[in-house]
């Protein structure tokens, strides 16, 4: 089998941005899979075109099917054109991982005249471009929903996103370490994100450093983020680090004992939370106390008190899951191994990769 990758940008691996690409399509050519690109240059996962006339029909004439990122702010979609193009040669399977309506979680009120006539061209683009779509892989059953019932794309499946348990795993951190000292003696709350999006829940995280400041000085909080968290607010017992290469986050994380996975609720959208959270997963990997909202994919994948705790996003629920995560640690030693183990069987990128392939090869036949 050879895929054409149309995509947002994948390699090499660097933050959240490239996660998913990077390590489903590194998984794929480990399935044996030959993968082409366009004008990534050279890399080790994929034979990759020059961006010029000449390499796109090279492109064309080296794959059997095209796998198209679905991004409404790119021009991606407009690959599935090549169905038609090669007349139906070259198969197509879109990966969805949000709706239009995205753009909504920018506006508190009524989105500008500009934005709403933008939203409707979109769509209907989108409908339209989806009957030619042989398959969907959509990364939640809230978005596998939403592709059968309103863009009408029979042929679709939920594949999550995963987690490297590999590179994701617990050990004793490196000697280097530059947090070993700052948290010595702690108990310590992560948080990793995009602090930009409006919907991740970074409000709760201000509200709880700022009352565990005076409550229990000894819980820190550590932000991973592309923006500063000392924008909302500066806090003694909160570190805000940057943007982290993703091969080096797990070091850094190492010294954590609770993952937030924490998220606003999504009244901007009528699909509800469509998210698979790349975070949840390398948390469960790394075998720490998952905290998350109850909300979507994550009230799936966490069994209360089982392999983490789901909280509704209130203060006094979160306090009283840190303090009992903080006095109980020794004595969930088992949930943390159940997470990790969840990881190992079932929600990691070789298993991505192969329902992928799976998925591919029947849509396609």
């Amino acid at each position: 089998m050879k895929i054409g990758i149309v995509y947002t940008k994948f390699y090499p691996l660097s933050s959240s941005a490239s996660v998913h690409g990077f390590n489903l399509f590194q998984a794929l050519k480990q399935e044996g899979v030959e993968l082409h690109s366009i004008g990534i240059g050279s890399n080790s996962i994929t034979v990759d075109h020059p961006k010029s006339i000449k390499g796109i029909l090279q492109f064309i004439r080296s794959i059997d099917v095209v796998y198209i990122r679905i991004n409404p702010w790119l021009w991606n979609d407009w690959f599935t054109l090549l169905k038609l193009f090669s007349f139906g040669r070259i198969k197509v399977i879109w990966e969805l991982n949000a709706p239009v309506e995205e753009v909504l979680a920018a506006y508190k009120n009524t989105p500008p005249p500009k934005i709403r006539r933008w939203m409707r061209w979109q769509n209907f683009k989108r409908k339209c471009l989806a009957s030619l779509c042989d398959g969907c892989i959509s990364v939640s059953s809230v978005l596998e929903n939403y592709s059968r019932e309103v863009l009408k794309i029979i042929n679709t499946v939920t594949i999550p996103n995963g987690s490297d348990p590999q590179l994701f795993c617990r050990k004793a951190p490196a000697p280097a370490n530059p947090l070993t000292d700052i948290v010595k003696g702690k108990f310590v709350v992560s948080w990793a994100g995009n602090g930009a999006i409006g919907w991740q829940g970074t409000n709760l995280l201000a509200e709880l450093a700022e009352y565990y400041a005076k409550a229990d000085p000894d819980i820190f909080f550590l932000v991973f983020s592309n923006r500063s968290f000392y924008n909302q607010k500066y806090l003694p017992n909160l570190l805000s680090l940057g943007e982290i290469n993703y091969d080096k986050l797990p070091e850094l994380l190492q010294l954590s004992h609770v993952g937030f996975c924490l998220y606003n609720e999504y009244d901007w959208c009528k699909y509800g939370f469509y998210n698979s959270s790349l975070k949840m997963f390398d948390y469960l990997s790394l075998e720490l106390i998952v905290i998350a909202s109850d909300m979507g994919q994550l009230a799936e994948i966490i069994k209360d008190g089982e392999n983490g705790f789901l909280v509704r996003n209130t203060l006094e629920e979160l306090i009283e899951k840190i303090n009992y995560s903080k006095a109980q640690y020794d004595q969930l030693e088992q949930l943390r191994k159940n997470a990790r183990h969840l990881i190992v069987d079932e929600y990691n990128w070789q298993q991505v990769g192969r329902k992928t392939k799976e998925f591919i090869q029947l849509a396609c036949r």
